[in-house]
């Protein structure tokens, strides 16, 4: 699983989220973590249609598998990467469907 975290040096939430993902790399060993600096590659934020940032996209066998934009805090990303990484298998909860409200009518 690659995490392509795209930011810019002047971007304060970008700034914020640049700890969190230093502990998410150093915690999730199944998952590579990379940084673009969309104004030194505005080609390649533009290749993956970036027009906010932070933005994260999470990548698994070179296949997108999910996109965040702006500041997320670590649980929401850990999850995401977390249901991207090899490892993860569907818990039991996973497979259920929504319940499905009952509604009692009166006749």
């Amino acid at each position: 699983v690659v995490v392509v975290d795209f930011f810019a040096t002047w971007c304060a939430p970008c700034k914020m989220l640049a700890p969190i993902l230093e502990e998410i790399s150093e915690e999730v060993k199944e998952a590579k973590v990379v940084k673009i600096d969309v104004d030194e590659n505005p080609l390649a934020a533009n290749l993956y249609h970036v027009s906010s940032i932070p933005t994260i996209k999470i990548f698994k066998d070179g296949e997108l598998k999910d996109s965040k934009v702006g500041f997320q805090p670590k649980e929401f990303l850990q999850e995401a990467i977390f249901h991207s990484t090899p490892s993860h298998q569907p818990l039991a909860d996973d497979l259920k469907p929504y319940p499905t409200p009952h509604k009692k009518y009166a006749l």
